[in-house]
């Protein structure tokens, strides 16, 4: 039986993710175990998730998923290259994965490994950071500058359109996982469209369309996009108004936050560069979190540098925070074969796992000051939801066991 990782959001769990458990089947196995590292309650576009942790991952264990494990915040709304890091650690320190699947616009594994040694080459590396650090470059935004970059450098054998978001994330897993010389292979599923996309343009519906089905009351068009076994759990969310989760429910705590409290000593990751007084700024004139985005949002800051920088600044986060390796991971979901696999996790790992929070005190030092982190921000997602919760409430829930 092999075992085959997923780093995802699941922002909501749709059918483009079933079908890449059906895609991982195919080429591994029908017995394959699936382990996912699953954003927790915040994610990287910088905002909350639409649903807590704990129903997203038991969504995706009635889908197919084997195990499903939390990345934790910050590191699950950082920007790609710690995002991608930090889930391929986690994966890698199971000591039980074969392999890493995950989407991609190109759905060619090899040119993405083959990139992905390419932008490990020193003098290229160094190229990319003067570009992306000089005033006339960096307004042109990362994936441009990383595309210019690599013609000029390795010529133009390579895709001019490579450097897409899904094609980005799967280079810096794979950039990840051979800086620390992992044995995990990579599996790549090819993907349609972005997250962006209605389901008229491509096979599945993106999450950012069924998000905004879901926030206008168009629960039934947004249901015949997901698949039929979370359909029961999306009705009872949805009757005890524990969704949707929308990015209006954080406006009033990011910009009292942004009006009122004092510069930090410590500039929070993603503000620096004077990002962080724009903010304070734009707050001053903003209603909404949407408004605050769109008036300090330039060719020089872009609208998700922006949102993780609020969210980061609120909560002090700070660089090092997101840069660290992370040392532990909670329990979310599993079903039978989960539980067996974790049974030989707790053998091999070189991470600590919380199957429930009342183990904090276990976790060495180090790993319960990133656990009392992520659950602070929890404490705050409790409040977003259309019935807001007690600030406990993840502390107190248990893994769910299919």
């Amino acid at each position: 039986m092999k075992t085959v990782a997923v780093i995802a959001e699941y922002n909501p769990f749709h059918k483009g993710h079933a079908y890449q458990f059906q895609k991982i089947k195919e080429e591994f196995g029908n017995d394959t175990a699936i382990i996912v590292v699953m954003s927790g309650n915040f994610v990287q576009r910088g905002t909350a998730a639409i649903l807590g942790k704990f129903d997203r991952a038991r969504m995706a264990v009635d889908c197919g998923a084997s195990l499903v494990l939390e990345l934790p915040f910050p590191f699950s709304s950082a920007s790609a290259e710690y995002f991608a890091t930090a889930g391929a650690s986690i994966a890698n320190d199971l000591g039980v994965v074969d392999a890493l699947s995950f989407g991609s616009e190109c759905g060619d594994t090899a040119l993405l490994l083959d990139v992905a040694e390419k932008m490990r080459e020193e003098s290229f590396t160094l190229l990319l950071h003067k570009r992306l650090t000089s005033k006339e470059e960096k307004s042109k935004g990362y994936p441009r500058v990383l595309t210019e970059t690599f013609l000029d450098y390795y010529g133009t054998d390579f895709p001019e359109n490579l450097f897409l978001p899904n094609n980005i994330l799967a280079i810096s897993y794979l950039t990840a996982l051979k800086k620390m010389r992992s044995p995990i292979v990579a599996h790549t599923v090819h993907r349609e469209g972005t997250d962006e996309d209605a389901s008229t343009n491509t096979s599945f519906a993106g999450a950012t369309f069924l998000r905004e089905l879901f926030y206008t009351g168009r629960t039934e068009e947004a249901l015949s996009h997901l698949p039929k076994s979370t359909h029961a759990r999306w009705s009872e969310v949805l009757g005890n108004g524990l969704a949707p989760v929308s990015e209006k429910a954080l406006s009033p705590l990011l910009l009292s936050h942004l009006r009122v409290d004092a510069f930090p000593e410590r500039i929070p990751a993603d503000c620096g560069g004077g990002v962080l007084r724009l903010l304070k700024k734009s707050a001053m004139e903003a209603s909404d979190l949407e408004e605050l985005i769109a008036n300090a949002s330039t060719k020089k800051y872009p609208t998700a540098r922006l949102r993780r920088a609020t969210l980061f600044s609120y909560f002090g986060v700070t660089s090092a925070d997101i840069k660290a390796k992370p040392l532990y991971t909670q329990v979310l979901a599993m079903d039978e074969k989960g539980q067996k696999i974790l049974a030989d996790i707790r053998k091999t790992a070189n991470i600590s796992l919380l199957t429930k929070p009342a183990d904090l005190h276990k976790l060495s030092a180090a790993a319960r000051l990133q656990a009392e982190q992520s659950y602070r921000a929890d404490s705050v997602y409790t409040l977003l939801p259309p019935t807001p919760q007690k600030a406990s409430i993840f502390l107190r829930t248990a893994p769910y066991r299919k």
